[in-house]
């Protein structure tokens, strides 16, 4: 944890006043936290949380104090940051990152590209200070449009056939009405999205194999047998569990990963604590461990719409088979929430005689409109007031020393 997080957490503990607290007690704290703050060299027990002495019930760190975010569904034993990943650069780095603002694709149509926050161009062989069995080849997230699958084909975005097409097809549809360049820019979905991603749970499993005794184990799996889907469940310790992984559907990626994820594993059943926020944190790319859900523009691509599908690509995805085809154009320099990106569409949503596909009448909630502008692919053009006020945004960041 870096040194002022290490701080924000002392003073919210202490409430501003731990330079008041006698000298043992301050020690105490201190250690207790500078301890919890450094990388992890092994999993805490099944229902372990953070606790630090000196510091009375309603003084001791949240859940949202120590996983702002919401890697994890349950309460850590530790801060999130102490499992901070080590990834080894593969045979084929990234491409550079480039940084545009909204005037450089000024005049062209934007579709939204709802993608997890994954790491790309490396393998993951290291959670905190916690070894891992093998490495695990991370494919990204955004930087996927930079990544080998972009190297070999242009490929700009990878998914299930289901969501690919659309995106295309809607792609094509609009460059063929309007002659204009049409964009796919990402939009940035919750930490728990990065469950269906192959390598995900896959990590998750390496560090249940390695804390989780076979006792517990024997239970868990017994449960989650029981579960929808997950009859032929492998079991923690199975030699096949990598395998069985490998060729999960995304609802058993899902059910192991959720289930696991809950104070009801952790305190029936022996998870061992932290596994899992602990694989969603390590996964991500580290230039969004503190983005927000539903932020639009760290990666943005034009698409190619005389031939934007490839469904046998040169590098597949080891979860999605369809990839898009196009140029990778960059990253805002600040990206933006998706309400103020996708102006038009959001504005539709928020509108009291907005009407539902089902009839209903009325504004829609952040979490409808979201799964809405998903499935529904309005596009937003980039207008000289969508560019005016980025500017404005710009402006306003730099003045408050938030970029340089």
């Amino acid at each position: 944890m870096a040194a002022r997080n290490l701080l924000d957490l002392m003073q919210a503990l202490s409430r501003g006043r731990i330079d008041d607290m006698p000298a043992r007690d301050r020690s105490k704290t201190v250690t207790d936290i500078t301890s919890a703050s450094a990388p992890a060299t092994r999993l805490p027990k099944a229902g372990q949380v953070m606790k630090v002495r000196s510091l009375p019930p309603s003084k001791q760190p949240t859940k949202e104090l120590l996983d702002p975010m919401g890697y994890s569904g349950t309460k850590l034993s530790r801060p999130i940051e102490a499992y901070t990943p080590t990834v080894t650069p593969t045979n084929t780095p990234l491409l550079p990152r480039k940084t545009i603002s909204l005037e450089d694709i000024e005049g062209g149509y934007l579709l939204p590209l709802y993608g997890d926050r994954s790491s790309a161009g490396g393998i993951l062989t290291r959670v905190g200070d916690i070894d891992l069995q093998r490495g695990y080849n991370l494919e990204g997230g955004f930087d996927f449009m930079r990544g080998p699958s972009y190297q070999a084909d242009n490929a700009i975005w990878a998914s299930g056939a289901g969501v690919m097409k659309p995106i295309i097809s809607r792609a094509e549809e609009i460059a063929g009405e309007t002659g204009r360049p049409v964009y796919g820019a990402t939009i940035s979905m919750a930490p728990n999205a990065l469950d269906f991603a192959k390598f995900t749970p896959r990590v998750a499993a390496d560090l249940l194999q390695q804390s989780m005794t076979k006792k517990a184990a024997k239970g868990f799996d017994a449960e989650l047998r029981k579960r929808k889907g997950m009859s032929n469940w492998a079991g923690i310790h199975s030699d096949e569990l990598d395998e069985w992984l490998m060729n999960a559907t995304p609802d058993q990626q899902k059910a192991f990963m959720r289930f696991a994820d809950t104070d009801e594993a952790r305190k029936n059943f022996g998870v061992t604590s932290d596994a899992i926020g602990a694989s969603r944190y390590a996964v991500t790319d580290p230039t969004q461990f503190d983005m927000p859900s539903g932020i639009a523009g760290t990666g943005i691509s034009k698409f190619d719409v005389t031939r934007g599908l490839i469904d046998a690509p040169s590098v597949p995805h080891t979860t999605y088979p369809i990839q898009a085809r196009g140029l990778y154009t960059g990253s805002l320099e600040m990206p933006m929430r998706q309400e103020d990106l996708f102006r038009d569409p959001f504005r539709a949503y928020s509108s009291p005689n907005y009407v539902t596909g089902k009839g209903a009448v009325g504004p829609l909630d952040s979490a409808n409109a979201t799964y809405t502008q998903k499935t529904q692919l309005r596009p937003q053009l980039i207008d000289a007031q969508l560019v005016d006020n980025y500017g404005r945004m710009l402006e306003n960041a730099k003045k408050r020393g938030l970029l340089d």
